[in-house]
């Protein structure tokens, strides 16, 4: 299967926007410097205008190997 353009930019819109993003900051910080800063890099950035597909996955129930088993 080829990827083209097109799909990949389709891709792209949906999925890379920040109401699908998740920022993580780690210091020791002034909280309202931060949020400022953060308003000022990223708020001007349009959100998403699509709901962001969330795939249901279970996964299946683990079973633990008794003492001496091996697990393959």
């Amino acid at each position: 299967m080829r990827l083209r353009w097109m799909s990949s930019w389709r891709f792209y819109k949906e999925f890379y926007v920040p109401n699908n993003a998740i920022l993580s900051i780690a210091s020791d910080i002034d909280i309202e410097k931060t949020k400022a800063q953060v308003a000022k890099y990223f708020g001007d950035i349009p959100k998403g205008t699509k709901p962001i597909y969330r795939p249901n996955v279970q996964e299946p129930p683990q079973e633990a190997a008794s003492a001496g088993q091996c697990v393959r």
